[in-house]
């Protein structure tokens, strides 16, 4: 399947509710699994996961396979990061720690080509088929079908709310609800009150300009608790976290039936 058959950015601007998980180990049977469990799309963490370069590719292309949505949560903010992220054909971009509405423009120009944006050209990788696509079908399939997801997370950010939901040409602002605690001075407290009101105000500014909102949470409970509340791109977990804790069910289970 291609980035236009995914079709994450339409499901976004119909507001579509969908499930997602992170995925910090560079291992293509996790996407494929997540996938075929029936999962809307994954987060290929490259800010703290084991993601590099090279294996990005192949998780790209193992979605691609199972018809699961890849957003690529790049290391930083930094413009020279995100074009790669995008080049590989992924679904999109996931743009860590955007503070002010200077940080979204500029995130936004980076994953954009002209007249949109500034992002760097290079037709002949995996994005343009390797040169397959000419010029202008690359520019207008990757304008038209890349998701471009900016991520708030501290507090210069909350004060710069409303400013960055005004910022034309991206997708969904993403809260990270675990580094927005820790500036909130409740770390590690997602269920806080001063967290749930971010979000929830994130929730009402991005829909007046038309945006959806996105946030990680540890549980189901929390994932339906959320997406009643309006975040229309629910993470639910990491792929090592739920690979831990099915692990540690299975071995509590074997204790159990040879004890019985």
């Amino acid at each position: 399947m291609t980035v236009e058959q995914i079709g994450l950015r339409r499901r976004i601007a119909r507001g579509e509710t969908m499930f997602g998980v992170f995925v910090d180990a560079p291992t293509i049977s996790h996407v494929e699994t997540l996938a075929i469990a029936g999962f809307d799309f994954v987060i290929l963490d490259q800010e703290h996961g084991h993601i590099n370069a090279e294996s990005l590719v192949h998780l790209v292309s193992a979605c691609d396979h199972f018809g699961i949505a890849s957003l690529v949560r790049t290391p930083s903010s930094a413009s020279w990061l995100i074009g790669p992220a995008l080049d590989c054909g992924s679904s999109g971009v996931q743009v860590p720690f955007v503070s002010t509405a200077a940080e979204a423009e500029a995130a936004v120009s980076a994953a954009r080509f002209a007249p949109a944006g500034e992002r760097g050209v290079h037709v002949f990788l995996r994005g343009g088929q390797y040169g397959a696509l000419g010029a202008q079908e690359f520019f207008s399939v990757c304008n038209e079908n890349q998701a471009v997801v900016l991520q708030v997370e501290g507090t210069e950010g909350v004060e710069n709310l409303e400013a960055i939901a005004a910022v034309p040409g991206y997708d969904s602002i993403f809260i990270g609800p675990y580094d927005l605690s820790q500036s909130l001075g409740v770390a590690g407290q997602t269920g806080h009150q001063r967290v749930v009101d971010v979000i929830e105000r994130t929730v009402t500014l991005c829909g007046q300009h038309g945006k959806v909102v996105g946030t990680f949470v540890n549980t189901p409970e929390d994932a339906a608790v959320w997406a009643a509340r309006g975040v229309k791109m629910v993470s639910v977990s990491c792929d090592t976290n739920i690979f831990y804790r099915a692990c540690t069910d299975l071995r509590q289970a074997i204790t159990e039936a040879t004890e019985a």
